[in-house]
């Protein structure tokens, strides 16, 4: 499970990713040596760019908590990044900063920013109520295998004795089930455009020709059988999936006074061939650009 704050530093990430020019390079967490003792210390996100000749780093402090940050935390940072090689240092928080807190930070040139959570109805002005994100995900099933065994002998009952996701097939020393075989087929002999959109099926049948691709096959049985082709018949279906928003938030600046907010937007997390990645879309209110991002969950 990932560590409390996490997700934020993640979010900050996303968020920070679009406001740097091309080539900058965006960490989290990223080590950086003390100057004074020589151990590694982490700062949850930093990026780096270059600026004409010289190179720019920029320390971002993340903190997810239930209670307003007071000027303890901005002390802990000035002392923190002293010892760094940071040429700007942000706190960024889930929670309003204390006015000690804000004339502390603004004394040591530590910028500070909010990133809170709201309410879809505060996204009315640019964002649509009939607005919904869907997820079109294919669902397979296999309705026909043939296994085509060098040796006849072998083949009696083996096909009806294997699970789909058993690693029973070995490829070029490399294990795999019949499902991942299966999908090797189907991503390469599929015309997705005939799939209906209704939900409907649409039956496909083609063979993995191991021999014709120059691949030494096998099922593993009790012993190695050695296997030349496999026919399949699969059955597919589009099935759409409503995303609800994981989160709706505003990042602002805390010590602007003008207008504060960065971007103000909304995300959807959906899951694609089992790792979760996270769609974004976000508007900076002042100028009407806006980003569309997407990215794994876990970077």
């Amino acid at each position: 499970m990932p560590r409390k704050g996490r997700e934020l530093e993640l979010l900050l990430k996303r968020l920070e990713n679009v406001e740097f020019p091309e080539g900058a390079t965006i960490n989290s967490p990223h080590y950086l040596e003390d100057k004074i003792t020589g151990q590694l210390r982490e700062v949850d996100v930093t990026v780096s760019y270059k600026l004409g000749t010289k190179q720019i780093l920029i320390g971002f402090e993340c903190r997810d908590r239930n209670k307003t940050e007071d000027a303890t935390w901005i002390e802990q940072i000035k002392g923190k990044h002293d010892d760094l090689d940071t040429d700007i240092v942000i706190a960024v928080s889930s929670k309003e900063f204390t006015k000690p807190a804000l004339i502390k930070a603004k004394h040591y040139g530590i910028r500070t920013r909010i990133i809170e959570n709201i309410s879809k109805k505060d996204l009315d002005y640019w964002l649509s109520p009939n607005f919904q994100i869907n997820q079109k995900k294919l669902i397979a099933q296999i309705t026909y295998i043939m296994i085509h065994h060098n040796v006849k002998e072998n083949a009696k009952g083996s096909a009806q004795t294997i699970g789909p996701n058993e690693k029973r097939f070995k490829c070029n020393n490399e294990i795999y089930s019949i499902w991942e075989i299966m999908n090797f087929g189907l991503k390469k002999n599929t015309d997705y455009s005939k799939i209906p959109e209704d939900e409907s099926e649409y039956e496909i049948a083609y063979s993995i020709d191991f021999d014709a691709m120059g691949i030494e096959a096998f099922l593993l049985m009790e012993n190695e059988q050695p296997i030349n082709k496999i026919d399949f018949r699969v059955k597919l279906k589009y099935q759409i999936i409503e995303c609800e928003m994981k989160r709706v938030i505003r990042y602002s600046n805390s010590d602007s006074d003008k207008d504060k907010t960065v971007y103000e937007g909304f995300e959807h997390e959906i899951e694609i061939d089992g790792r979760k990645e996270i769609m974004s879309f976000f508007k900076d209110p002042n100028t009407s650009k806006g980003f569309v991002s997407k990215n794994y969950a876990d970077e």
